[in-house]
């Protein structure tokens, strides 16, 4: 569906030549901190259902697989990006894939269990072997970070303040589960 209405979005703008211009941002798997308005974990965005599940315990037998999407961005740099499209005037007429590096379920857990020791008890065993491949594909963030000016958050960063703002919600009992 995004990408049809992505399709339409640039057909507009190229038949009706509105005296507006277009800029899209295309993101891949999205963690980062949750709003502090979400109700419930249940609620969360799906990128981010892979952290609650590695948190509450639910993968402490085994890792799920990662594949197929191996590539992450920061949910506050897609924000940033959408503010610099609305106020860079060279981002207009261009469309922007955020990629912020990447991600396997076995190093958000060692991730884990290393800022958040803690936890450790519901995290898959610290041997779980890596199921990135060596031969993925390469992305080029070149363009976001020249015309955006764009520093992409990394992932321990990331999934760091992701799982802490799930425990700074003390009325989600993770750390009771």
């Amino acid at each position: 569906m995004k990408k049809f209405a992505e399709e339409a979005a640039w057909h507009f703008i190229a038949s009706e030549k509105p005296n507006f211009d277009l800029v899209t941002i295309n993101n891949t798997y999205t963690f980062g901190p949750v709003p502090k308005s979400l109700d419930n974990l249940d609620n969360l965005n799906t990128s981010n259902h892979r952290i609650r599940d590695l948190i509450l315990g639910h993968m402490r037998s085994g890792v799920q697989p990662t594949a197929p999407v191996f590539t992450f961005v920061d949910v506050r740099d897609v924000a940033l990006a959408h503010v610099r499209a609305l106020s860079v005037p060279e981002a207009g007429g261009n469309r922007f894939y955020l990629v912020g590096g990447f991600f396997s379920n076995p190093r958000i857990s060692q991730i884990i269990r290393k800022g958040f020791p803690q936890l450790g008890n519901k995290l898959p065993p610290f041997d779980t072997k890596d199921d990135f491949p060596d031969d993925h594909w390469q992305y080029d963030t070149t363009k976001s970070k020249k015309v955006l000016g764009l520093n992409y958050i990394g992932l321990e960063k990331s999934v760091v303040d992701t799982v802490q703002s799930m425990l700074d919600r003390e009325e989600w009992g993770i750390l009771k589960v």
